[in-house]
């Protein structure tokens, strides 16, 4: 496994370093690598020799001048020693650069033939056994298909099948309006000499095609496509008119979903065993068997960097205990989401690596917010709304229920990340149990029989009651829900000030999705992802009326299926359009945040737990892994590639 997280650097200077500079920064790094090196990974350096870490610190120090001359890293020990910044080859460990030469890390062994670079991964459920419309692509990318503009890890946008793009406002699709006057059009240009896989050359027309699949699937949920949107000026050029005026369009359009396909292929008609997809990616579709596995193969016709992996193996294992199960026994060589209680044992483990990636989701309670049925109405009281957020001490939440590095608090319902300089304007509810009982006891919520404003002492577990009704709220779950025991934690911390949380953990999954649709609910529970670049990504899903989800709107669904439960309400709705609408990144930034201060500040209708980070596990000999993008759907596994420090190699 790769023993050093990559690093990266500012590419504003590259106008190289002074002979003086070159040598303080040698002398330097020369006395802190043995300090730090090991630390900054997160990864420890178990099993490993002194002579072992010995190499790899004098490889990074030679790595460090490097930069500070060239303004890049070397691709190789091989470039080290011809450039004079290494004594001899490594014995123990290569380097493993990234594409654009500003980000590197050290691995163990050295890597294995091509015959031997295959490899099997474990993931979660099978994403497409009820639909393979997103195959291949979403929730599992497994590298076959590419979006127009790609996600960095740090949730900037970077050219991909396009290599530029441009705003034209007003717009020049005469379909679209808003006001009036043509909505805003994004001019893409197309990246010369791209082929499918089946040797076919990629034109607008393919884009064209893709976006149109997209709307015609109803499979466009946040862009706001429409039929008309997509018209294609070139063949290396499209233009794209949102059916609603959307300035976010490059930064929703690298989620997964928004991938180009081959013109007129269409995976979600194909049998179960028989499913092709033709993209363009670094890996071309093989084999996908329904709830067993999808492999794909290096595409070595691929426009960018060729993948390291010859074939590439994942096997659907729905349950985390199997996935770690397999894993130890050898049956697969890495696994996604380890289970919260399985990270600290996995740690310990000689023969594996355990990698975290950077906060991408965030455990939450959602509301519902306009509940019809007098069984679940009770949280359009803005009071029993604050004293839930007021009961639960979420530092404490955290750090009895995640191992460290793992999950944080947060005041966002996305990773404040997305945010910018803009995330602390979210300053959170504060833990306070005695203003929790207060606020309840104000609105009449009280203990004992006592009269409102008596503030009259509950007992223990007593939940509080208004005109005769209890102050007790429903909470979705699912059978066998993995996150019960947190759950169970956040009843007992409620109950403290009186409020009955009832978990609902005998629904199927499509029981659960019926009694949300229809408002039959008071709390639900989610991690959602940030999967795209989007800052006001989640708040378009979750809350705004014009949202597709049928628990916001009734957009796709009909009464009784649909419902207004989770809309956050017009001041909420003006600030997501603000966003869509700025002409801005920043200006995205801040009037999301804005949005996020309104939602749970202000008005409580969301209450964000803990931030959290996907977990992998992976045997010796897995490497350039690191670093993991932080959401699981733009996992980079062209990268990736087995070396000799594997243990059954």
């Amino acid at each position: 496994m790769t023993r050093l997280v990559s690093r990266t650097r500012n590419r504003s200077r590259q106008d190289g370093f002074t002979l003086i500079e070159l040598l303080v920064v040698i002398v330097i790094l020369g006395i802190l690598a043995g300090v730090v090196v090991f630390s900054v990974s997160g990864i420890d350096d178990k099993g490993e020799s002194a002579a072992e870490a010995t190499d790899a610190r004098t490889i990074r120090t030679a790595q460090e001048a490097f930069f500070a001359k060239n303004g890049r890293y070397a691709g190789s020990v091989e470039e080290l020693v011809e450039g004079g910044f290494l004594a001899s080859p490594s014995d123990y460990h290569h380097i493993a650069p990234t594409s654009d030469g500003t980000g590197y890390s050290i691995a163990a062994g050295q890597p294995v033939g091509d015959a031997d670079q295959t490899m099997t991964v474990g993931y979660k459920a099978d994403p497409w056994a009820n639909s393979k419309l997103r195959l291949s692509r979403f929730a599992l990318d497994a590298g076959t298909c590419e979006t127009l503009a790609k996600v960095r890890n740090d949730y900037s946008v970077g050219e991909r099948l396009a290599t530029s793009w441009e705003l034209i406002n007003p717009g020049n699709n005469p379909t679209y309006k808003t006001g009036g006057v043509n909505n805003p059009t994004w001019r893409f240009r197309l990246r010369p000499g791209v082929t499918f896989h089946d040797g076919s050359a990629f034109t607008a027309q393919d884009v064209k095609w893709s976006m149109d699949r997209l709307v015609s699937k109803g499979d466009d949920f946040t862009a706001k496509l429409g039929a008309a949107s997509s018209v294609v000026v070139d063949p290396q050029t499209i233009d794209i008119t949102p059916a609603e005026s959307n300035l976010r369009l490059p930064e929703i359009l690298v989620h997964p979903t928004y991938a180009v396909i081959k013109d007129q292929t269409e995976p979600s008609t194909m049998p179960a065993t028989a499913s092709t997809v033709v993209c363009t990616g670094p890996f071309k579709f093989k084999s996908y068997t329904q709830g067993d596995r999808i492999v794909v193969e290096r595409h070595d016709a691929y426009w960018g960097t060729k993948a390291r992996l010859r074939e590439l193996t994942f096997r659907f294992i729905g349950d985390a205990t199997t996935r770690r199960l397999a894993l130890e026994a050898g049956q697969i060589d890495a696994m996604y989401d380890v289970g919260r209680s399985q990270v600290a044992g996995l740690r310990a483990k000689s023969d594996l690596d355990v990698v975290t990636a950077p906060p991408s989701y965030v455990f939450n309670f959602y509301m519902n917010l306009a509940g019809t049925d007098p069984a679940y109405d009770e949280l359009q009281s803005p009071s029993v709304r604050r004293a839930l957020a007021l009961s639960i001490d979420r530092q404490e939440f955290v750090d009895q229920n995640w191992e460290p590095g793992v999950a944080t608090v947060v005041h966002t319902p996305s990773p404040p990340s997305i945010l910018g300089s803009h995330a602390p304007m979210i300053q959170g509810v504060p833990f306070d149990l005695a203003q929790a009982r207060q606020v309840l006891d104000a609105d009449g919520w009280t203990c004992g029989g006592g009269a409102p404003g008596a503030n009259t002492a509950c007992g223990a577990d007593e939940v509080r009651q208004k005109a005769g009704e209890r102050l007790s709220l429903y909470m979705l779950s699912s059978t066998n829900n993995a996150d019960d025991p947190l759950l169970q934690d956040l009843r007992s911390r409620a109950l403290k000030a009186g409020i009955e949380i009832e978990i609902g953990g005998n629904l199927s999954s499509a029981q659960r999705t019926t009694r949300k649709n229809q408002g039959l609910w008071d709390l639900d529970h989610t991690n959602p992802n940030q999967n795209d670049a989007n800052p006001a990504f989640l708040l378009t899903l979750q809350w705004w009326s014009k949202s597709v989800n049928p628990w916001v709107s009734c957009l796709a669904a009909t009464p009784p299926n649909c419902g207004p439960w989770q809309q956050a309400g017009p001041a909420f709705d003006a600030l997501v359009e603000r966003a869509l609408a700025s002409p801005t990144f920043d200006g995205a930034q801040r009037y999301s945040a804005e949005a996020m201060d309104l939602l749970f500040d202000q008005e409580v209708k969301i209450i964000p737990l803990a931030g959290l980070s996907r977990v992998y596990a992976m045997k010796k000999g897995v490497a350039g892994f690191t670093p993991p993008h932080p959401a699981e759907s733009h996992l980079n596994w062209s990268t990736v590639y087995r070396t000799t420090a594997s243990s059954d190699l």
